[in-house]
């Protein structure tokens, strides 16, 4: 439905989707709030870091589970590390290494680091939704001492990350200063399978 919206609208007309009423709505009548609402991700459990596989070989949990956001040169995760230890990375796309000769393998990103939040209580509940409408990821830790509730986005066009949190009951929120990656070059391990062309 999304290709029918942009090709009719770029040839000038009122573009028109159909939804549970059945009469036509545009583009400009639609409530893309509440249109875009219904495909939301949503979390009740998030998985923590070791990354394994699962039985299907799909990576599922840490950070392969992630919100993932950013704006095309900034971007974060934000997923679950431990137990009641979550983590919010940041990188950027021009920060990639510089070996010669340039290519795939020799311009990998590089991390550049991240944060973490700690509860002070043991996690009961989680519930984390990033919205399409504004690529803001909310979410709520309830412990077995309060409750806390956060929001985190990045801008879309100013190079920053917002991460706004509110603690209530006996919680505190502990959030942790930047902690800088070590950059290191992955390493090329395929090179030398890869096949010599003459």
């Amino acid at each position: 439905m999304g290709c029918l919206l942009m090709m009719v609208a770029a040839w000038g007309e009122p573009a028109t989707v159909w939804g549970n009423n059945p009469g036509k709505v545009t583009t400009e009548q639609m409530d893309w709030a509440a249109f875009l609402s219904r495909h939301e991700m949503r979390w009740n459990r998030l998985t923590p870091d070791p990354v394994e596989r699962s039985a299907d070989g799909r990576l599922r949990t840490g950070y392969y589970a992630g919100a993932i956001m950013g704006n095309g040169l900034l971007g974060t995760n934000f997923y679950k590390l431990t137990d009641n230890v979550y983590r919010l990375n940041v990188g950027r796309s021009d920060v990639t290494e510089a070996r010669s000769p340039y290519g795939l393998f020799n311009s990998a990103r590089l991390p550049i680091g991240y944060f973490t939040l700690c509860t002070q209580g043991n996690v009961t509940s989680e519930n984390v939704t990033l919205s399409l409408y504004d690529a803001i990821t909310r979410g709520t830790f309830q412990t077995d001492k309060g409750r806390i509730d956060f929001q985190t986005y990045v801008h879309a066009s100013k190079d920053y990350i917002v991460f706004e949190t509110e603690a209530s009951g006996g919680e505190r929120i502990m959030f942790g200063t930047l902690f800088l990656k070590k950059q290191s070059a992955p390493v090329t391990v395929l090179t030398e399978r890869l096949p010599k062309i003459t």
